[in-house]
């Protein structure tokens, strides 16, 4: 279910900023815009209700997620993104980049309309990382919708905005 298009967090959005302290005492406020998150509730085990968020950014050509590029800082923006929701009462679902373009795609001569479209939809797959829990893949369209398999538990998650707090600071 979609929890919203554009949502901003800052001051005036619809969620607060992050906020970091720094190790001098100064703070740096982390603003943004979310292009996309869909929301899942679920019942645990326990009986609970699990409220569960995944962050999808829309780009204009074909992007990958680098966890080498998250650990060194280089590419934070959509974990920034789903810290600051989890912050707000989510559990991470997961982070997806999601490729606007109309891919060309190459097929055999005679192929038919049907190979055609699944071609396209193999080059529209999204990519990123998804929460290894609750079959999450499976509730967010199926493990054929994901470009990438790559999982985390929610473990690894929260290690990551650990880690993202560090990298800002």
């Amino acid at each position: 279910v979609p929890l919203g298009y554009e949502i901003s967090f800052d001051e005036d959005g619809r969620f607060k900023p992050t906020k970091i302290k720094l190790d001098d005492g100064k703070t740096v406020t982390l603003r943004g815009r979310i292009d996309r998150a869909d929301e899942f509730t679920l019942t645990m085990p326990d009986g609970e209700s699990g409220k569960f968020v995944r962050i999808v950014d829309y780009k204009s050509s074909d992007k990958t997620l680098s966890l080498s590029d998250v650990y060194h800082g280089v590419q934070l923006q959509l974990f920034v993104y789903l810290s600051t929701l989890c912050k707000n009462g989510y559990s991470p679902a997961g982070i997806l980049y999601y490729n606007l373009s109309d891919p060309i795609v190459e097929v055999t001569p005679g192929a038919t309309e049907d190979e055609i479209l699944q071609k396209r939809f193999e080059q529209r797959r999204m990519s990123g990382i998804v929460l290894s829990e609750n079959d999450m893949a499976e509730r967010m369209g199926g493990i054929e919708t994901l470009k990438s398999k790559k999982t985390a538990t929610a473990k690894n998650f929260n290690a990551m905005f650990r880690h993202l707090d560090k990298v800002i600071k």
